[in-house]
């Protein structure tokens, strides 16, 4: 985490973290090195009422960080059909 409120953490207090609790009004800004096998990774809340819109799933808190040489697979094809993309 780099930043939290608008405010910048110094290095010193820095470290990794593969979950950050965020409350309501909270912001992070976070840096990472996207080095991993290319694919498709989730970034979302772990409660279940955060990520769907309504009583829906996919939605809310829930995003992806996407490997543009992927695009083209079979796999972001049916995430993006389950996800309700056309085209």
């Amino acid at each position: 985490m780099t930043s939290k409120g608008g405010g910048r953490v110094p290095g010193a207090a820095r470290h990794g973290q593969a979950v950050v609790n965020v409350a309501s009004a909270e912001r992070y800004a976070i840096d990472f090195t996207a080095d991993a096998d290319p694919g498709v990774y989730l970034l979302h809340c772990h409660d279940v009422n955060h990520v769907t819109n309504g009583n829906f799933y996919p939605g809310g808190m829930l995003t992806g960080l996407v490997y543009e040489s992927v695009t083209d697979s079979d796999v972001f094809a049916r995430l993006r059909e389950y996800a309700g993309y056309e085209g």
